[in-house]
């Protein structure tokens, strides 16, 4: 069974082993660090992040404006320039924000891991008929309304992805200038070439579920052709992590690339996702598709600690700060 909270980072130079947390969705296994850990945090930041990125969105949008928005850079590819939408959206206590900004917390995607954030999120936005939160409520057994159901989650996401179900009930939609019922409204949301990928979130945790046998018999092929079309199509930071990760270790029926697989850890790193970020360290310490750079190494792992990543903290501190070259007298 593969876990994707815990990846690790196969290292053909050493016996040291490295592991993370990024997307899978179970709970139940410790951190475990082979590299030694520092008992002070000092780069380690607080449960706050920057809302510098809330600047972009103009004060005039209102909730259907901000969804319209949203919605258009998504269908772009643009999952940067969709988040501070989403978040402000998610402060009006929009369903579907609700989902979008749960997921980022519990994946460390543009703002700190926080899983009992998330869990907050997924479960306010169920109770508010979401269908992809009512998902992943069941598939984490959330609250007793939402009772751990693999086999239950795995259909809702099937039905998400194939039918174009009714993802957005939520009342802020209600009076959408555009709209005379929801139904099209939210088909609407679907690309209009007629993908079936049209909701990435969803996306991913149906490939998670083909990848273990999650409520469905186990087809890796299929697991692998969805992560690889949310990455390289969608921009999804968490599938274009994991797809680096199965290339840098040849997994999942990839052949070993390391140098394809600091391109995919890349692509998520710019997107402000801290495993990402903290993998792009890795790669730079490593020399692992990249030349080996030290000075770029920690300023990466400092990049993940800054989003509140602990194994990139322990490894910036572990490297020490930048030697300084002495003057010559």
């Amino acid at each position: 069974m593969t876990s994707f909270r815990h990846l690790t980072e196969e290292d053909d130079d050493d016996d040291s082993v490295i592991s993370t947390s990024v997307l899978d969705f179970n709970d139940d296994i410790e951190i475990d660090l082979n590299h030694s850990k520092a008992k002070n945090h000092i780069l380690l930041s607080s449960q706050s992040f920057p809302l510098s990125f809330l600047s972009t969105v103009p004060s005039s949008c209102d909730a259907c404006d901000l969804l319209d928005i949203a919605v258009s850079y998504e269908k772009q590819n643009d999952q940067s320039a969709a988040f501070p939408y989403w978040y402000r959206l998610y402060e009006l206590n929009n369903s579907h924000a609700l989902f979008r900004i749960g997921n980022r917390y519990y994946w460390g995607w543009n703002v700190p891991e926080n899983r009992d954030r998330a869990r907050e999120c997924w479960l306010q936005s169920a109770q508010k008929g979401h269908q992809g939160a009512i998902a992943m409520c069941h598939y984490h057994g959330i609250d007793p309304l939402f009772s751990k159901d693999l086999e239950k989650s795995f259909q809702i996401c099937l039905s998400i992805t194939s039918n174009k179900s009714n993802l957005l009930m939520d009342p802020l939609l209600a009076n959408h200038e555009n709209d005379n019922d929801n139904d099209s409204y939210n088909i609407d949301i679907a690309d209009e070439d007629d993908d079936d990928d049209y909701d990435i979130d969803i996306t991913v945790l149906l490939a998670l579920m083909y990848l273990n046998g999650y409520g469905t018999n186990k087809d890796v092929e299929k697991a692998m052709s969805l992560y690889s079309k949310s990455a390289y199509i969608h921009k999804h930071a968490c599938s274009q992590y994991f797809l680096g990760w199965c290339l840098s270790n040849g997994k999942n029926g990839l052949s070993r690339d390391h140098v394809k697989g600091m391109d995919c850890y890349m692509n998520g790193a710019i997107q402000q996702h801290s495993w990402s970020q903290y993998y792009v360290g890795y790669c730079y310490e490593k020399g692992k598709g990249t030349n080996k750079n030290l000075d770029l190494a920690r300023q990466w792992y400092q990049k993940a600690a800054e989003w509140g990543n602990q194994t990139a903290n322990n490894a910036a501190i572990r490297l020490g700060p930048k030697a300084t070259t002495p003057r010559r007298t």
